[in-house]
């Protein structure tokens, strides 16, 4: 498979604009959670739903880029998420993490996913919604409680995590 470090889209993914730009980064469903210990929600399925409704309340770009290893019923899923959270574009599944840094990407939210690590190696802010890899480290944003995850998504304004390089 390709790697998401190499695709190059020609086009421009991102609106060329100077809102906070937030990607949503699925997990596979069927895989749902067994790898993290906790979660701040009961399932991905909830997570997203949550993501949605704050799409709705903020005036941020919304996007969401499908897992690469995602199967059909993930393509089902989220497509029907689409449909009811229309202020969240799609974006293809193997556009590069740098491009969309270039184009503007700030922040990037998983449940536990390997963008913790990833997307931070590149500047870009990761907030994630459970137990992860890297959860001992300085390089993302690791809320305790769904209050504290809401609030954070609420006032992206205000967040400035120092990367370090060294940790990731």
């Amino acid at each position: 498979g390709k790697s998401p470090f190499s695709v190059i889209c020609e086009d421009r993914i991102l609106e060329d604009s100077d809102k906070i730009k937030v990607l949503i980064c699925p997990h596979i469903f069927e895989e749902d959670s067994y790898h993290c210990s906790w979660q701040l929600f009961n399932n991905y399925f909830s997570w997203m739903v949550t993501l949605g409704e704050l799409s709705e309340r903020t005036e941020y770009e919304w996007y969401i880029k499908k897992h690469p290893s995602g199967a059909w019923r993930d393509d089902i899923i989220i497509d029907e998420f689409l449909k009811r959270y229309v202020r969240i574009k799609e974006i293809p599944k193997l556009v590069s993490a740098k491009q969309l840094r270039e184009e503007g990407l700030q922040f990037a939210l998983t449940v536990c996913g390997t963008i913790g690590h990833e997307y931070a190696a590149l500047g870009i802010q990761v907030i994630n919604a459970g137990d992860n890899p890297h959860i001992a480290y300085g390089f993302n944003w690791n809320p305790k409680t769904r209050k504290q995850y809401i609030d954070l998504i609420l006032n992206l304004h205000k967040l400035d995590k120092k990367i370090n390089m060294n940790e990731i």
